[in-house]
């Protein structure tokens, strides 16, 4: 009497073309595009990108006025506390910018208290 192999036996092309299989699950998750954004992000970026752009202006009054906005958004945002606010995600790409502003703002009120 022979015993023919069970089909829950495993051979070696088996785990083989599992992992090509989720090798290839893989590969196509890291291809897809990511999600657009919505209309409401699309619409706070905007906003967000305006207000950063407004900081170049040379009226100190619209640059407060932005800076109020800026906070203002970010407050606002709702996110649970284990993310990150999207107001945030959005101002990501203009760190180093506001960084800069910021520094010549400093350096423009030190020279103002030296006069």
């Amino acid at each position: 009497m022979t015993t023919s192999p069970t089909k829950s036996a495993k051979t070696p092309n088996d785990s083989a073309v599992a992992n090509k299989d989720a090798n290839k699950d893989t590969n196509a998750a890291a291809t897809l595009p990511m999600n657009p954004l919505s209309p409401e992000d699309q619409l706070l970026q905007s906003q967000l990108l305006d207000l950063v752009n407004a900081l170049h202006d040379k009226k100190k009054e619209i640059h407060h006025h932005a800076l109020q906005m800026i906070k203002t958004l970010i407050k606002n945002a709702t996110a649970s506390l284990t993310s990150v606010p999207k107001p945030l995600k959005f101002l990501r790409e203009k760190y180093d910018e506001l960084k800069e502003l910021f520094a010549k703002w400093s350096a423009g009120t030190e020279k103002v208290r030296e006069d």
